[in-house]
């Protein structure tokens, strides 16, 4: 049918009715919102509240709270609005709970006065207050907040106590300048220090050293305050030190040397599955390898299951899919040994990640009473770095399908398969390499002087943390040296749920370390590596290049246990065998408390530090491969006073060795350093490396 004129007239008298409809009901919402907000002004019946957590639940409309100003506007705290009023807006915070609220400070008649909001300045982060006022909406956010009806400071928590008569020194510590990591601000560090009575505190940072000068700074307004109060200056010493993130070059070739062409070459590419990857406390469960003649092709292949005499874990069992079933009737190590060795020969050996192979090896022939292998061993995992710096991915499966390797016959983790895959892998190497590095002789050694032409090769090798400390003043000066490098020349850039992070080559830290003290900080650094997985000479030679040991609370470890990487059964294993070890090599042991934060009550702030996106949009490490396990709690790394610290280590140490690591030793390392400023309080000209500097400017 033709449509009506009229039917047009009905859809645009409907639309008008709408509009009608939603304009009255904005106008009744604006006005609700209006008589809500007109609440605010109204004072008086204040339900106090037991946390700034509770502003979020409460149904009240006016509030009573305490709690810690956090946040504030540094460079315009105080402002005005277009009637002249003043006016601020600041986060106040519960440490104890993880809560924040923002507050509203409004200069009116009836309400709040000048002096009220000028008591407030940028210096007052930190600043304890307590606040009245009614529950508001933030417009702009959505976010509730609180319209300040009265506000007054409060004096400071109290500090912790620790009476014991004689005090330690904390020689590993974080500050918020440990990006996303450490929360602790430096003068409250130093507070509780001063008022424990410690002679000095170490600053450790990741990577970095920003907190210097804050710290200095920090000093300075404590030594101002107690002068007001008729108090002599603080006697402590500031310690200036960093935690770097040390790498060793990656070695492609190992364990002898060699001029022959890597072409035209017999290889025999093996690989291991085990229960673990400890050497120490765990065992082989099945041996892959094929041997591979000058002209690529296969000349024989082994695979035999091992009994390792121990449990598998299932975390094993979900890697390579072994059980304890496939493994009855298998030879046990002393015996399939000899087997292995035999089919070896005097091949060179090729494996991906081959220490770890190599070291399960080696571990078997001990057992049997044989020496190490003399075999010359190529690893394709750094000869990969080398090729492909800008991989997201260096896994065998990750290089199979850069090479295009196809094969379904099997998956990852079996020996054979991976032997197999990795034979194809190495093969496909040698012409690449030939090809750029133009050298199509290119000789084993050859392989460990591979210059480093990209960034982004700095992305791949394992970084372990190493804690250092500033002797003296040309110590200090190698310690910029080092950073300004770490932060350049070995800048590691972004890769996936890595951050960019400064490195620094061991050996050019070797080169610089004659005024500084290296310690071997925490689960993450190299001496608690080789105490974890390495042999007794592996953990001695490492060892060998720290001036002291350190050794934390059982709680800093319980990220291991929690991942399951570990037993509470084995850290102690470890602990034990890290302080006989040094013992064994006169090396001192030293508790140190590698504090992230002050007071216990702030570890649910640093909870959300580690759940939360860091920079680039990085995972926090502690956080990392977590959704493959229950809930478990992070570690406890607050500020540990001396009685705290003697008590963390009684369980498993004689009083005698308590005494000698938490107290003795850290003061011993302390007295190493020497006090020095890093701001200097006069000017100083360039004459002395630019003579006459400013006269050729001037021209």
């Amino acid at each position: 049918p033709e449509p009506d004129a009229n039917d047009g007239d009905e859809q645009e008298r409907l639309e008008d009715l709408r509009k009608a409809e939603q304009e009255y009901l904005d106008s009744i919402k604006a006005e609700n919102e209006a008589r809500e907000h007109k609440k605010i002004y109204v004072k008086g019946d204040y339900v106090k509240l037991d946390s700034i957590k509770d502003v979020y639940s409460t149904n009240a409309s006016n509030v009573e709270i305490e709690g810690e100003i956090f946040g504030i506007d540094e460079k315009n705290p105080i402002r005005k609005t277009r009637k002249g009023a003043l006016m601020m807006s600041a986060a106040v915070g519960d440490w104890e709970f993880g809560a924040a609220v923002n507050i509203r400070l409004m200069e009116s008649r009836f309400g709040l006065k000048a002096e009220d909001i000028t008591q407030f300045s940028a210096k007052s982060i930190g600043t304890r207050v307590r606040v009245k006022g009614a529950i508001d909406k933030d417009f702009r956010t959505g976010q509730k907040q609180i319209y300040v009806h009265y506000i007054e400071k409060l004096p400071p928590l109290p500090l912790r106590d620790d009476f014991e008569e004689t005090q330690r020194v904390e020689l590993h510590l974080h500050s918020k300048f440990s990006a996303m990591d450490g929360l602790g601000d430096i003068a409250n560090y130093l507070r509780l220090a001063i008022h424990w009575k410690m002679p000095a505190l170490a600053i450790t940072d990741h990577g970095v050293i920003q907190c210097f000068p804050a710290a200095e700074k920090a000093m300075d307004d404590i030594n101002k305050d107690r002068k007001k109060k008729g108090l002599e200056p603080a006697d402590i010493k500031i310690i200036h030190g960093c935690e770097l993130y040390m790498f060793d070059r990656p070695q492609p070739v190992f364990n002898a040397k060699s001029d022959k062409p890597i072409a035209d070459q017999t290889y025999c590419v093996f690989d291991f599955e085990t229960t673990g990857v400890s050497h120490t406390y765990d065992r082989p469960i099945e041996f892959g390898a094929v041997i591979v003649g000058p002209d690529g092709m296969a000349i024989k292949r082994i695979d035999r299951f091992i009994d390792p005499e121990i449990a598998i874990t299932p975390g094993a069992m979900a890697i390579n899919h072994i059980t304890p079933e496939m493994l009855k009737g298998a030879p046990k190590m002393q015996e399939a040994i000899k087997e292995i060795s035999e089919f070896i020969g005097d091949s060179v050996l090729v494996a991906h990640n081959a220490p770890f192979d190599v070291s399960f090896l080696n571990m078997m022939r001990a057992s049997a009473g044989m020496p190490p292998i003399t075999n010359l061993v190529v690893d394709t995992l750094p000869m990969a770095m080398f090729l492909f710096p800008e991989a997201g991915y260096l896994n065998e499966k990750a290089l199979a399908n850069r090479l295009e390797i196809h094969d379904d016959s099997g998956v990852f983790h079996r020996a054979d398969y991976d032997a197999e895959q990795l034979s194809k892998i190495w093969l496909s190497m040698i012409p690449l390499l030939q090809k750029k590095y133009k050298n199509p002789n290119i000789s084993f050694n050859d392989l460990n002087s591979l210059p480093i032409d990209n960034q982004l090769f700095y992305r791949h090798p394992k970084t372990y943390h190493t804690c250092v400390l500033v002797k003296n003043e040309q110590g200090l000066k190698d310690l910029y040296r080092i950073i300004s490098e770490s932060e350049t020349t070995y800048l590691s850039p972004q890769s996936g749920l890595n951050p960019p992070t400064p490195l620094c080559p061991r050996e050019f830290l070797q080169e610089n370390r004659s005024n500084l003290l290296l310690g071997s900080a925490c689960f993450n650094g190299r001496v608690f590596e080789m105490a974890m997985n390495g042999t007794q000479k592996e953990l001695e030679e490492e060892m060998k290049f720290y001036d002291y040991i350190e050794i934390q609370p059982k709680e800093n470890y319980s990220w291991l246990i929690g991942m399951e990487e570990i037993s509470e059964e084995r850290l102690m294993d470890i602990l034990k065998r890290i302080v006989k070890t040094a013992k064994k090599l006169g090396k001192m042991v030293v508790a140190t408390g590698d504090c992230h934060y002050v007071n216990p009550a702030e570890k649910i702030t640093r909870d959300v530090y580690i759940s939360a996106k860091g920079l680039g949009g990085s995972t926090h490490p502690l956080m990392r491969r977590r959704n493959n396990h229950p809930p478990f709690p992070n570690p406890d790394q607050h500020f540990r006073g001396t009685k705290e610290m003697l008590d963390s280590f009684r369980s498993w140490l004689s009083e005698e060795e308590c005494q000698e690591y938490v107290i003795q030793n850290s003061r011993a390392i302390a007295d190493m350093c020497a006090p020095m400023k890093v701001l200097k309080s006069k000017l100083y000209t360039p004459d002395a490396n630019l003579p006459n500097s400013d006269v050729k400017l001037r021209e």
